[in-house]
Formats: C-alpha cells, structure tokens, sequence
C-alpha cells in the first residue's frame, strides 16, 4: 500500500511540475520530393497550433494522430522538444523562447520533406 501511495504521490509531482504551451504558425516553409512547397502564407499546408506539454512532448492540432510526441526539458530560458522516428528515417525539433515566447520547429523525413516553422506561444 505505502509503494502504491509514493507512486501516486510521484506522478501528481511530476504533472504539477509540467509546462503547458500553445504555439501557432506565423510562418511555415519547406519541400517535398512531390514537388510540392509549403507556402509561408500557409496555403498548400495550413496553420499549426502547437501544443507542447514538458512531461508529454509535442504535438500539432492538424495532424489525425493526437498523442504528444518526443521529449521535453528545459534549458535555461529555452523548452527544448525532440522525435526521432523509430527506424531512424525522421527528427524534428521544436523550441521555445519562453521569454520572448517565440518558437521555431524544424522537421524531415529522410527521402519525403522537410519543413520549417515559426511562430508565437502561450503558456498555460
């Protein structure tokens, strides 16, 4: 019983501790082996709002997957996210200024796209 009570005391000390972000597009670009571009206005590839959570990871609003992705820490003034794919053909990064709160956020799949993004946060 005391294991499973300092196992409960635990997590709610961990998500108590936990930063909540959310982050939109100002602006976006980047290729794709399609030939296609993403436009910084957003037209081929819309507005992403970004919801970072630093015990969860990462994740956007446009995607069908909603589970947070990759890990967080903090560095300084700076949150600091990264993924990498399991079979290694992926990475991206996504950082906050949390005193100016900016971001930028880059990502690519090895043999399919690569992208860039930045914008403004909020924190929860």
């Amino acid at each position: 019983m005391k294991l499973l009570t300092s196992v409960i005391l635990l997590c709610f000390s961990v998500a108590a501790n936990a930063d909540i972000y959310f982050c939109e597009d100002e602006t976006a670009a980047g290729a794709d082996l399609g030939g296609g571009y993403l436009n910084e206005d957003g037209r081929t590839n819309p507005i992403h709002i970004w919801v970072v959570d630093t015990s969860k990871g990462f994740r956007n609003t446009v995607s069908r997957n909603e589970a947070y992705r990759g890990t967080c820490e903090a560095e300084g003034v700076y949150v600091l996210c990264k993924r990498v794919d399991s079979d290694g053909k992926g990475e991206w990064y996504f950082a906050i200024d949390t005193n100016e709160s900016t971001f930028t956020y880059t990502g690519h799949k090895y043999g399919a796209y690569a992208s860039a993004r930045a914008g403004i946060c909020t924190k929860a």
